[in-house]
């Protein structure tokens, strides 16, 4: 089988799988914000990101503290905590932006660390019967630095009870 353009080396791909470099297990141990993403919090498996491109008011992304590519290579009690995470955040989510659905997106194809997408959909959104991909066709909504510490301030306050820091 021929591989497809645009796909890395497979060697690469192995090391990011090995957790060997890889820039998804740096993003989720560091507490800065970074061109992607500002730092919310450490919850207790996991790293939580609001990101810049704020597409769909509140898309926020939910790291694996642990280099996983596969939910199922985590044991069954670190699976269960890492996915209350990600309903800890969602639910906040739902609080702080009150979208009309939550979209969950467990991909991994760029880079193998195990992390899940949480994108807010909203009535009038630019898919309303599509996947979330469609709506970051889309030029991303830019925020002012105040508001972006706005809304990760309101998501700390949700989140408060759970944060570790």
């Amino acid at each position: 089988m021929t591989e497809r353009k645009g796909w890395m080396a497979l060697d690469e791909w192995q090391r990011l799988v090995e957790g060997i470099d890889c820039p998804n297990c740096q993003v989720a141990a560091s507490t800065a914000d970074d061109e992607f993403s500002l730092y919310v919090g450490r919850l207790p498996l996991s790293a939580v990101r609001f990101g810049r491109n704020q597409r769909a008011p509140g898309y926020t992304v939910v790291y694996c503290r642990r280099h996983v590519s596969e939910p199922f290579e985590l044991t069954p009690r670190y699976a269960h905590g890492f996915f209350d995470d990600v309903m800890a955040v969602a639910e906040a989510l739902q609080r702080v932006y009150r979208p009309l659905k939550l979209n969950y997106q467990i991909l991994g194809n760029v880079i193998p660390h195990l992390h899940c997408h949480i994108v807010p959909r909203y009535r009038g959104d630019l898919a309303p019967h599509a996947p979330p991909h469609a709506i970051f066709t889309a030029p991303a909504l830019e925020l002012t630095p105040e508001e972006y510490a706005s809304a990760v301030q309101r998501l700390r306050e949700e989140l408060r009870d759970r944060l570790r820091s």
